[in-house]
């Protein structure tokens, strides 16, 4: 009888059966009413557990296809997301040196600051230097200048920065005489910036 209440108590201990499973065969074996067959338990407690834990590796490997599944779908992303990021900066950049040939500018496209930057060249680099350094000493700049400079230079940025490649970019004309500042700044069709705003002009003359 000992020996039988060792081996019921432990298998309770290893938890291959229950409490109410337990009290009964303890109730049975002290009451003498039942033999009990220990190595026909014994079985079948390894073979519940044997269930239990294929079950537990199942739900392990399960968790474990998840959670690969899940990664999987973030790398994914993250590659699309990347790609197209390149894509755009390579649109941008193409569509800096489209304008650089068909305009009187060097364009650089900046991607760490999404702006394009434009360096006047030619004659252009000659008069915007003559308008800044006489804008800069006299607050004035020549007549045809200042037409030009509205009529055609910050319209033609506007319709540059609303075309697919310019969205959300920044738009700038470089100062010539320090190309770390800015004469204009045009942003998806607004002027953000224009050095020469306060001029006035006869659009009458």
């Amino acid at each position: 009888m000992e020996e039988q209440l060792k081996k019921i108590r432990s298998l309770l201990d290893d938890e291959l059966i229950t409490s109410e499973e337990y009290n009964s065969l303890r109730n049975d074996i002290l009451s003498g009413e039942k033999s009990l067959n220990l190595t026909k338990l014994e079985e079948q407690t390894t073979d519940k557990s044997n269930v239990t834990k294929l079950s537990s590796a199942r739900q392990f490997n399960w968790k474990i296809f998840m959670s690969l599944g899940i990664i999987a779908l973030v790398v994914i992303i993250v590659v699309s997301i990347l790609i197209i990021h390149n894509n755009n900066i390579n649109d941008k950049r193409d569509f800096a040196q489209q304008i650089t040939n068909e305009t009187n500018y060097t364009v650089k496209y900046v991607a760490s600051r999404d702006a394009f930057e434009y360096f006047a060249s030619g004659d252009w680099q000659t008069e915007l230097t003559e308008n800044v350094e006489e804008y800069a000493s006299n607050d004035e700049v020549s007549t045809s200048f200042i037409k030009g400079w509205r009529s055609t230079v910050i319209t033609s940025f506007q319709a540059r920065s609303q075309e697919r490649q310019g969205k959300g970019s920044r738009f700038e004309i470089m100062n010539p005489e320090n190309e770390k500042r800015t004469l204009l700044v045009i942003k998806n069709g607004k002027v953000i910036q224009d050095t020469f705003a306060d001029i006035t002009y006869d659009y009458n003359n």
